[in-house]
């Protein structure tokens, strides 16, 4: 049986106290239908000492200010702030840029073949 999906779907962001960050709620949509977490959960697995966030969390804490147009790691600290990011994304809390380096580095010398 074929799942049905509804054909007309309105969605807008037309508040006025929504921050620019308001559209990251369709990649979110679209990395839940990819199932991402549980995809980079099996394939990149790698000791961490840090055990506040996991592989996935870290990764998805590069991807969506990439995605959001933020240069430098350094001004990810304003989607830290952003509790409706948090909560769309699912992030527990945003991780540190320091924590987002470290974990480059890691993943430069351990996870970057299986990535």
């Amino acid at each position: 049986m074929q799942k049905r999906t509804p054909r007309h779907v309105i969605i807008s962001f037309t508040g006025n106290s929504l921050t620019h960050f308001g559209g990251i709620y369709l990649l979110q949509s679209f990395f839940k239908r990819l199932k991402l977490r549980k995809q980079l959960r099996h394939y990149l697995q790698f000791n961490q000492r840090n055990n506040r966030y996991t592989i996935p969390e870290e990764i998805l804490a590069i991807v969506y200010p990439i995605s959001l147009g933020l240069g430098r790691i350094e001004t990810s600290h304003l989607l830290k702030q952003n509790g409706v990011f948090q909560y769309l994304t699912g992030l527990p809390t945003y991780p540190n840029p320091t924590t987002l380096r470290r974990f480059l580095l890691r993943m430069a010398s351990l996870g970057l073949s299986k990535l």
